[in-house]
């Protein structure tokens, strides 16, 4: 199975243009990412000016107003008047990151604040680190799979989709004194069947400049097993 969608961090627009053109080259739709600072510091005539310059080209699926801004603390405020400043000129669905909470809204969770500000809720999973094993690393996915599900429909979004991140080397959690590792097949396999069994209306393979070859041939052995 091949991929059909992906998620574009923001660049300068010979990199985006470029960018899309392959994308509609090979059929793939794109989840656009404006510079974050926009979002930030509130600068939405150049956020909306953006939107503007991008919002007809056909590879364009919608976009990714947010990276987890429950972990960096970006008011919900930004983000709401950043969402109706797009919504206001575009009618792509808007999407968001999210990483706490299990995927759960309210008291221990997210801040409901942030729930009017996105169409597509969107969750990282981070599942492989050291020195934790495989079996426990696996053993919050399906619950916290089944929390996206619920807050989807709760929060009457257009559905949910889930960012599978196990990627790195070398790279430390703040805070949690652990390191990221790669999955191993077992761990892949099932990450993406209990996405595909949470009724997820897409799967995201976070790759960061750590990802070799051998990670990627274990997803692809993994989207090959639905």
């Amino acid at each position: 199975m091949g991929s059909n969608f992906a998620l574009l961090n923001y660049s300068d627009d010979a990199v985006m243009r470029g960018f899309l053109g392959e994308a509609l080259r090979y059929n793939l739709k794109v989840m656009m990412q404006p510079d974050p600072n926009w979002i930030k510091f509130g600068q939405l005539g150049r956020l909306r000016a953006w939107i503007r310059r991008y919002k007809h080209d056909p590879a364009v699926w919608g976009w990714y107003l947010a990276d987890e801004p429950d972990f960096s603390g970006l008011p919900p405020r930004r983000l709401l008047a950043a969402y109706r400043a797009i919504k206001a000129i575009d009618h792509h669905p808007v999407g968001v990151v999210f990483t706490s909470g299990s995927c759960q809204f309210g008291r221990n969770g997210i801040d409901p604040a942030y729930a009017p500000a996105f169409d597509v809720l969107m969750f990282d999973d981070y599942q492989a680190f050291v020195p934790v094993s495989p079996a426990d690393a696996m053993q919050p996915l399906k619950g916290d799979f089944a929390n996206c599900a619920a807050s989807a429909r709760r929060l009457h979004k257009r559905g949910f989709m889930l960012v599978l991140q196990a990627f790195g080397k070398g790279q430390v959690s703040g805070g949690d004194n652990v390191s990221f590792r790669d999955p191993n097949l077992a761990e892949t396999e099932y990450a993406y069947r209990a996405a595909r069994a949470s009724c997820a209306m897409g799967v995201l393979w976070y790759h960061d400049n750590y990802a070799d070859a051998a990670v990627r041939d274990e997803v692809r052995k993994a989207m090959a097993q639905r």
